[in-house]
């Protein structure tokens, strides 16, 4: 197929279309990586509230206090695998995923992962490198610079998947594939994210204030 500039509205319906269309095999993608460690999470964050609050109102002993900081350190590893190691992997296997259905090859599970795994060491530095300057732009700038930065790097994984690239490379890459487009980019970017917290945190509010009602 060929590419051709779209509106806001037609990227979302291309995507709605396509997650649609490959439903099961993208939500694999995205939970295989990520759920066992989210599941660990939640665990060692429950562990560490149980070992702090196991004294009856005393004040903690060391042994309590140990156990605490132990699982709460295994919280921010669990954490950091999660969202610094298991999710850039799965956003890279969505990338060649959508790349290839999009251009109406077959997708399985092995073939999405594979180039990533290929160059896992490249994709994991870079989207590293990326984190921390979004990081630095968010803290440094109350958020002003990190939408510009947001914007300019956004396409950094699917430039390393596609194009082979890495590092400050793919970086600038990004950067140049979205000139001229930012304030496009921007606004589809608002409209997914707006969607995503209608579904992640205000259906789970409604749901829990209805069962709670009942």
């Amino acid at each position: 197929p060929s590419m051709r500039p779209m509106t806001v509205w037609q990227i979302l319906d291309g995507s709605v279309r396509m997650y649609r269309e490959n439903f099961a095999l993208f939500l694999a993608m995205t939970m295989l990586p990520t759920i066992p460690l989210a599941i660990a999470e939640v665990a060692a964050l429950g562990l560490a509230w149980d070992a702090i609050s196991s004294t009856s109102g005393q004040p903690p002993g060391e042994e309590q206090l140990f156990t605490f900081f132990l699982y709460i350190g295994l919280y921010v590893l669990f954490t950091f695998l999660h969202f610094g190691v298991a999710f850039p992997l799965s956003i890279g296997a969505l990338t060649v995923a959508m790349s290839k259905r999009y251009l109406g090859e077959t997708v399985t599970l092995g073939s999405a992962f594979r180039p990533v795994f290929r160059n896992f060491w490249r994709y994991l530095l870079t989207s590293m490198l990326v984190s921390l300057i979004s990081i630095f732009a968010k803290s440094c700038t109350c958020g002003i610079l990190f939408c510009f930065t947001w914007v300019w790097f956004l396409f950094t994984p699917c430039v390393m998947i596609i194009e082979g690239l890495g590092g400050t490379t793919a970086m600038g890459r990004s950067k140049e594939l979205t000139a001229g487009h930012g304030w496009r980019i921007f606004g589809a970017c608002c409209v997914i994210a707006i969607v995503d917290g209608l579904f992640k945190y205000l259906l789970p509010m409604g749901v829990g204030a209805w069962i709670q009602a009942q």
